[in-house]
């Protein structure tokens, strides 16, 4: 999921997450929904934490930015199952 520089921080993350989970959890049939993320980005991981994702990994210097720039890709997941 990404959201447009110009529509950030006006709740349009949070409204896309939360109308996948309530199509997720309306789905018996999915148990767990998981994702990727990048580690430098502190304001989606905190999003998917508010909704109740915990990271599982992380692969470490798995995207390369720049000529020694390199950034984790978190693994997050959330069961949808109790």
């Amino acid at each position: 999921m990404s959201v447009a520089i110009k529509y950030r921080d006006q709740g349009v993350g949070y409204a896309l997450l939360e109308a996948l989970l309530l199509w997720a959890n309306s789905h018996s049939t999915i148990e767990k929904i998981s994702l990727k993320v990048h580690a430098n980005n502190p304001r989606a991981i905190h999003l998917y934490e508010k909704f109740g994702f915990k990271e599982e990994g992380r692969l470490k210097n798995d995207l390369k930015y720049g000529e020694r720039d390199y950034v984790d890709t978190v693994v997050m997941a959330k069961s949808l199952k109790s």
